[in-house]
């Protein structure tokens, strides 16, 4: 199973037609500002008119010999009552405009937060995902690895069991030039025919066996440390590079078949 990660933008274009009608809902409000704002305009430019006629009326009434515009009169009522009424109107819309673009631009906010919070949470799937795969992997690969190496020492096991059974064999054949024996604590005591101990290398050595024959046979019984040190020589690159001071950190098993 895959997981897929959109991208945010894809994420914003599947969400956007959730919110459609409610963003066209409100682009209209804000159209619908100007044309509102030109019929409040037009009842207070009414009202300008009517107040200019009732000043004008008002200086004709005062007398024959009154002539001409009041235009002290209208300017002052144009500045105290209609100019200011004029501004709060434009103000009001162009606020009203900005609420409603504020909305607009918080809903697309909204869009784009849970956009974020999708993409994220695909991400985190996907990645989790390919953890897991990665891990059965090196399970596997493991399980693998353990398997051959099982194999291995059994292959060992055999080899050196038959040569053994060759060395030790009647009918004429030679005795055996080096010996072993279990001890009580699970270790083992290797010696030569002259009955002086000697180590595990040095035993594979006289037999003519490679020493990892003579150390999967100890594991196999249960010398754990044989098998860790089995293990190192198949595992340890210092093995190849410097084998000098890999026998003498692995002393107990190689001890006189080497130059300290």
């Amino acid at each position: 199973m895959a997981y897929e990660v959109q991208s945010i933008q894809d994420i914003i274009n599947q969400l956007n037609p959730t919110v459609a009608g409610r963003k066209d809902f409100i682009s209209q409000q804000i159209n619908a500002v100007p044309q509102s704002l030109q019929s409040s305009e037009a009842a207070l430019q009414n009202q300008l008119n009517g107040a200019f006629g009732q000043i004008q009326q008002g200086a004709s009434n005062r007398g024959i010999f009154f002539s001409g515009i009041p235009l002290a009169e209208q300017a002052q009522y144009t500045g105290t009552q209609y100019a200011p009424a004029l501004a709060k109107l434009r103000q009001s819309a162009m606020d009203q405009q900005g609420a409603l673009r504020q909305t607009l631009s918080d809903i697309d906010s909204d869009v784009y937060k849970q956009a974020f919070g999708i993409n994220q949470q695909q991400q985190k799937d996907a990645n989790d995902y390919q953890e897991r795969l990665r891990q059965e992997q090196q399970a596997r690969e493991k399980e693998e690895r353990d398997w051959q190496r099982q194999q291995q020492l059994q292959q060992q096991k055999m080899s050196h069991d038959e040569k053994m059974a060759r060395m030790s064999g009647g009918g004429g054949a030679a005795a055996p030039t080096a010996t072993y024996t279990r001890k009580s604590d699970g270790g083992f005591n290797f010696k030569d025919n002259s009955g002086r101990t000697i180590s595990a290398a040095q035993y594979a050595q006289m037999m003519g066996v490679p020493v990892q024959n003579v150390l999967a046979d100890m594991a196999s019984q249960g010398d754990q440390y044989a098998r860790q040190v089995l293990n190192a020589m198949a595992n340890d690159p210092g093995y190849q590079k410097n084998p000098t001071g890999f026998k003498n950190y692995y002393r107990p098993i190689f001890w006189g078949t080497y130059e300290t």
